[in-house]
């Protein structure tokens, strides 16, 4: 399901340029030319993506684990008000 033909390169290149649009198909064909979750090729910054990453790589009991931590962490932000 991987993006065919020679020009891969130049295509990943208009997508990270922005000059080529992407659906959902293509998405999904690129997260999987690279060895990604599709999630973080669309996350909001780095940090988001590189999480979305290890998350996907986790088994399933230590991704609930770590869903557990970062919902603690989550109120612990709004009780306090640190928006950083």
């Amino acid at each position: 399901m991987g993006l065919k033909g020679s020009n891969k390169g130049a295509r990943i290149n208009r997508y990270e340029s922005g000059a080529s649009g992407t659906n959902l198909d293509e998405l999904e064909r690129l997260a999987e030319m690279l060895h990604v979750p599709a999630a973080a090729l669309i996350a909001e910054d780095r940090d988001i993506a590189e999480a979305i990453k290890l998350m996907a790589e986790l088994p399933t009991r230590k991704r609930k684990q770590l869903l557990k931590v970062l919902r603690e962490l989550a109120q612990v932000k709004v009780r306090v008000g640190d928006r950083s």
